[in-house]
């Protein structure tokens, strides 16, 4: 169970990453997010001690594709 929840976070973030289309793109990142958090709420140290950085890297990326977001739809009003 532990590596489907991993492996659900990471494909979730790499959508929003390559994300195109505003909308999708809105909905890809807050995918990625609830997955994020739900993996960092089930999680456990285990044999990979690099995820939980990963995670706190992918909340970072996150940030920033909301930050970008953001932007780029007040560039557009």
């Amino acid at each position: 169970m532990q590596q489907n929840n991993e492996g659900q976070w990471q494909q979730a973030l790499k959508k929003a990453i390559a994300g195109t289309g505003r909308r999708s793109v809105h909905l890809k990142i807050e995918a990625a997010e609830f997955a994020i958090f739900n993996r960092i709420k089930g999680y456990v140290p285990g044999p990979n001690p690099l995820e939980e950085q990963a995670l706190f890297e992918a909340l970072y990326i996150i940030r920033d594709l909301k930050a970008r977001q953001f932007k780029n739809s007040a560039l557009k009003r």
